[in-house]
């Protein structure tokens, strides 16, 4: 499946809110040299039970991810 979700960096506390088109992703993590993108992969795998990965928007508060079967 692919999604695209919206992060939010420097949160005060971790979570994912479901919109009807995207998902709004909050992580503690600042966006330095890629710890923003892996907090936001432990988060998502946490909470969904399945494999994600990015596949557009590394650098990008908008991304688009893969989420395995």
């Amino acid at each position: 499946m692919i999604m695209e979700i919206k992060v939010k960096t420097g949160a005060p506390e971790e979570k994912i809110i479901k919109h009807e088109d995207y998902w709004e992703v909050w992580i503690k993590e600042k966006p330095v040299k890629g710890r923003a993108n892996v907090a936001i992969i432990k988060l998502l795998e946490k909470e969904l039970g399945k494999n994600v990965r990015i596949l557009k928007g590394a650098k990008n508060k908008r991304k688009i991810i893969e989420i395995s079967p």
